[in-house]
């Protein structure tokens, strides 16, 4: 295991009375037989705790301090304003500087650091082999999920400080990366944190990272998700694709993020199907036209093309579609060249006059139209039009 595992985790219930300052809300066996590279950072209770049940041979590093020892808690009075406790604000934006640390002085010699929740595994039933699988896909970036996407890039501090909305955008129950983008990426959290604390504002680490990552999209290696698929979906969408589609593709869409729309479709695309696919493609399309994207702009197009139902959805819908797609000749792509089909593919709601076709079924004798021979289909020539017709539902 190539991946040291940050852990953290003080007792707040001297700060903050509520069921979600409990101990037993945190406390997790689940952690201290992790067979990974650990690093704890938690007051003395908690670390005992761990200690008495992981066993001796696994590699672990305790590191005992109290609440009011953590970096930024001697800014405690200066938050005025936050939709959680000040405690957890000052206690959650402390998971940088535990990442930071952990890299410089990376006590078992490994390449890459993960941060994680101590209530995480507990929390979204998360097995000992997800975790290690997770830790091991860790690369030269930093890890971070996105839920959703309420952010535009002229909002004030304002507006992403005090509206509720702005809590859904990413999750900091799992981040992860290498030494060099995890001190960059905490520089920049470390600024923002202080942009945040002259104002009177805190709302920690997630709402935080809203700016850090809009404005340094280059930085991370971004996935989405839900918060039950915190950790499951780093590097892939292996849950929830549909939560992604309707929650920050279409958000990035309507907010021309044309970088985050190609980001995020082409996580998504073999992930989803049927009108959902069909759009993630269009708004990918379009994405990459506006960004002069060659490569993404033919692969879109092709992809329509190639599937008979979102060929079949396109067609069914032209109106709607038809200008948007042949701005796609600037680039040297015709949309509504002829089209190959194979046997059995084409479904007769698809014809439609602005295309021809390859018609290719040696197998069936009812062809009458000489196989490879180009077909064009126009509502004046009943005859072509008929002939394929009844070859079609004979296939159908």
């Amino acid at each position: 295991m190539d991946c040291t595992l940050i852990v953290m985790f003080f007792n707040a219930t001297k700060y903050v009375d509520d069921d979600r300052s409990k101990l037993e809300h945190y406390y997790d066996d689940k952690i201290a037989y992790l067979n990974v590279p650990l690093v704890i950072y938690g007051d003395e209770d908690y670390c005992n705790y761990i200690k008495e049940l992981r066993p001796k041979e696994y590699r672990t590093q305790y590191n005992v301090m109290k609440i009011e020892d953590l970096k930024y808690w001697k800014y405690y009075n200066d938050v005025k304003v936050g939709m959680i406790s000040i405690t957890r604000h000052i206690i959650n934006s402390c998971k940088l500087e535990f990442m930071k640390t952990t890299a410089i002085h990376n006590p078992f010699g490994t390449k890459y650091f993960a941060y994680m929740d101590c209530k995480l595994m507990k929390q979204m039933k998360l097995t000992d082999e997800i975790v290690i699988d997770r830790m091991s896909k860790v690369r030269n970036t930093f890890h971070i999920q996105v839920l959703g996407c309420q952010y535009n890039p002229f909002d004030t501090y304002k507006n992403i400080y005090e509206e509720v909305a702005y809590r859904y955008n990413v999750t900091g129950g799992f981040y992860a990366g290498d030494k060099e983008h995890i001190l960059k990426v905490e520089e920049l959290f470390h600024q923002e944190f202080m942009n945040a604390i002259e104002l009177g504002y805190g709302n920690g680490d997630e709402m935080l990272f809203i700016k850090i990552l809009y404005n340094n999209w280059d930085l991370f290696s971004v996935s989405y998700g839900d918060y039950q698929q915190c950790c499951r979906n780093i590097h892939e969408l292996s849950e929830n694709p549909y939560h992604t589609y309707h929650c920050a593709l279409k958000e990035y869409s309507a907010k021309s993020m044309h970088k985050q729309v190609i980001q995020c479709s082409n996580m998504l695309i073999d992930k989803i199907g049927g009108i959902e696919l069909f759009n993630t493609l269009y708004m990918r399309y379009m994405s990459a036209y506006y960004l002069g994207d060659k490569d993404t702009l033919y692969d879109s197009l092709d992809k329509i093309r190639d599937d008979p139902y979102l060929l079949g959805y396109y067609v069914n819908n032209i109106g709607q579609y038809k200008q948007n797609i042949e701005y796609s000749s600037n680039f040297g792509y015709n949309f509504h060249r002829p089209i190959r089909i194979i046997c059995g593919v084409l479904t007769s709601n698809m014809l439609h006059e602005h295309f021809s076709y390859y018609i290719v079924c040696s197998s069936c004798e009812l062809v009458t139209i000489p196989i490879n021979v180009h077909v064009v289909i126009v509502k004046s020539n009943s005859i072509y039009k008929n002939k394929i017709m009844d070859v079609l539902s004979i296939l159908e």
